[in-house]
């Protein structure tokens, strides 16, 4: 929870690195609003991506194959 009460230690508009935020449409621990919010505010100059995934809060632990797929996926398209 204290990413979602905690300021970053820099602004996110001041990222320069690749940036991918993984979405799980049916977590209810983490609001899809902030989400987007934090993705809106990313520079349009970085490679950034903002996938979704049709599951819960813990997809990536219970499907790792999956996830460690999209985000292997995500290193080739940024590396």
């Amino acid at each position: 929870m204290s990413k979602i009460s905690t300021p970053p230690s820099r602004p996110i508009e001041e990222l320069a690195i690749p940036t991918m935020f993984l979405e799980p449409i049916r977590d209810r621990a983490m609001a899809i609003d902030y989400l987007q919010d934090l993705y809106g505010r990313l520079p349009a100059n970085i490679k950034k991506k903002f996938f979704k995934v049709d599951d819960g809060h813990y997809w990536m632990l219970s499907h790792p194959g999956a996830a460690s797929r999209v985000i292997w996926d995500r290193f080739d398209e940024t590396l």
